[in-house]
């Protein structure tokens, strides 16, 4: 008898999943959770909690036989999707055989290897009279990969392709996917390292497939992400960056070809990326000096790359000093009870204004839910038209906007648009509360160790592609940077992205950003005694 099947431990005897509608089947230990088996046969399911019944991401439908709903089932998903067999995969074992439909599935190995034949096919010559040497310019963010295709010989881009890291099945952040790691040794790291170049080769193929690119043209690549990315990309044991004093396993810039990493571009193709500065600074900052000019130009700017990870620099005539502060991924539309990332559907802006509340929607659609910009003007504009206090909660601004508060208490929510209805809650508040609070008293050090009041600040940075439809006024309203005149503030985009293509253009940059890398002023909030203190104090919205 399999007694450890029985107590619903992973044993010997497999159970079978058959996903609707196509069929397919894939096998996997009984006992194991959904979300486990999944992933473990390379079907894409989001888990930004890392499997821990909190985040309500990994939702599959039972098409029959549905198991009795879990608690955490009752909590995160609506009463008619729970009766229609929706369930989470985290919550739930593979006891025998299961049918399921698992929403939005990036496919299995076998359909990834279909789409690569028919993306190859596509794209297996160049255009006539195009030239042949191209090169990669790759950014590895912990929500969202990008690759950018260029001309070697002309600069021109080719193309441009984006997708979410197939890494967030692990974890939406990188002490998630440290902590992964940590947990399951080389088994983890193979995991995660397959999942990210997962990702990088379904880019690969549509940028094959629409650009009309010929994969064997392709002839350097530069690479630029944070530094657990780019450790886990190089399949390097990201241990040291978790514990303190967080402490990366490398820093200098890394030259490997490409078929080490399993990339599916002529093998030999010589990949590197660019340098970093300590655990939590990395070659992303140093791309976005780069691109910036922060390096080589004289006055006061304040440099800021927002993401789930906020990394901030203080450039004083050439001097630089940089932190990293953990902002959590409420920025990247995680975290917030509709939020989602900036992608079609996505609320992006919004105004309240006497004749009611606009939104601007991403594809111009039906609203779906909140990313992290919409987030920041719907805090800020329902600020501004008294409907949030200073301590961040809700409170009656009267009509008409009165009109538009739901619930009680914690469930309290407003509603910005009408059906399909989108609701900024009051958790939402909170979460942007602490991320802000975050960013801020990493700006509030760096200032102090500059000695330099937000009053001489010449210019501020906003990075990322979070920073695209940013408004200067809603950042200095909701305290998340200091009182500066918002015409000093600039949106410059994903400047991580931006400095990779610039150091593929003009391999000699390399050895500037090596040496600009190790100019860099860095500090560690986590050792400062003035964090906790000022963190505490940012977290309310400026009276």
């Amino acid at each position: 008898m399999d007694t450890s099947a029985e107590r619903g431990l992973p044993g010997d005897r497999t159970g079978e999943i058959t996903l609707h509608p196509s069929g397919v089947s894939i096998r996997g230990p009984i006992g194991s959770t959904f979300l486990r088996v999944l992933q473990e046969n390379g079907l894409s399911v989001g888990s930004s909690c890392g499997g821990h019944e909190t985040c309500g991401e990994c939702r599959i439908r039972f098409v029959d036989r549905s198991p009795e709903p879990s608690t955490s089932d009752r909590t995160l998903i609506e009463p008619d999707a729970i009766a229609d067999g929706w369930r989470l995969a985290c919550a739930h074992e593979l006891s025998d055989a299961a049918r399921i439909e698992v929403p939005e599935r990036v496919g299995d190995l076998r359909s990834k290897e279909r789409a690569g034949d028919e993306a190859l096919a596509c794209g297996a010559e160049p255009s006539e009279g195009r030239a042949k040497a191209l090169g990669l310019a790759i950014d590895v963010g912990t929500t969202t990969l990008s690759i950018g295709c260029f001309d070697l010989a002309t600069g021109e881009l080719r193309g441009l392709v984006a997708t979410r890291n197939p890494q967030r099945r692990f974890g939406a952040d990188v002490i998630s996917r440290i902590a992964h790691v940590r947990r399951s040794k080389d088994a983890g790291l193979n995991e995660l390292q397959a999942a990210v170049v997962e990702g990088l080769n379904g880019l690969v193929d549509r940028l094959s497939a629409e650009a009309k690119i010929a994969l064997d043209s392709i002839e350097r690549v530069t690479i630029v992400g944070n530094p657990t990315m780019l450790h886990l990309l190089l399949r390097v044991d990201p241990a040291g960056i978790g514990i303190s004093p967080y402490r990366p396993a490398f820093r200098d810039s890394v030259r490997r070809p490409a078929g080490d990493l399993g990339l599916e571009i002529p093998p030999r193709t010589p990949v590197e990326t660019l340098p970093g500065v300590s655990g939590y600074v990395g070659a992303d900052i140093v791309g976005g000096i780069l691109a910036t000019g922060l390096d080589v130009s004289s006055g006061r700017t304040l440099f800021l790359d927002v993401g789930t990870n906020g990394e901030i620099v203080a450039a004083i005539d050439r001097r630089l000093i940089a932190c990293s502060t953990a902002a959590g991924p409420a920025f990247e539309g995680a975290a917030i009870v509709q939020g989602m990332p900036a992608y079609n559907g996505a609320i992006e802006a919004v105004r309240i204004s006497d004749d009611g509340i606009a939104c601007d929607v991403i594809g111009g659609g039906a609203p779906a839910g909140l990313c992290g910009t919409g987030l920041v003007a719907a805090v800020a504009e329902l600020y501004k038209a008294a409907g949030i206090e200073a301590s961040g909660r809700f409170c009656d601004p009267g009509a008409p906007l009165s009109e538009r508060f739901e619930g009680a208490g914690k469930e309290r929510r407003f509603r910005l648009t009408g059906e399909p209805a989108v609701c900024l809650h009051q958790a939402d508040v909170r979460e942007f509360q602490l991320a802000k609070a975050a960013i801020r008293t990493g700006i509030e050090i760096l200032l102090q160790q500059a000695a330099l009041r937000p009053d001489e600040i010449d210019r501020v940075l906003i990075a990322g592609a979070f920073s695209e439809r940013l408004c200067g006024e809603h950042l200095v309203a909701t305290g998340l940077l200091p009182a500066i005149d918002p015409s000093r503030i600039d949106v410059v985009g994903n400047t991580a992205g931006q400095g990779a293509a610039r150091v593929l253009l003009d391999p000699g940059l390399m050895d500037q950003a090596e040496t600009l890398a190790r100019s860099i002023e860095y500090v560690e909030l986590s050792a400062d005694p003035r964090f906790s203190e000022l963190y505490v104090e940012q977290i309310p919205f400026p009276e």
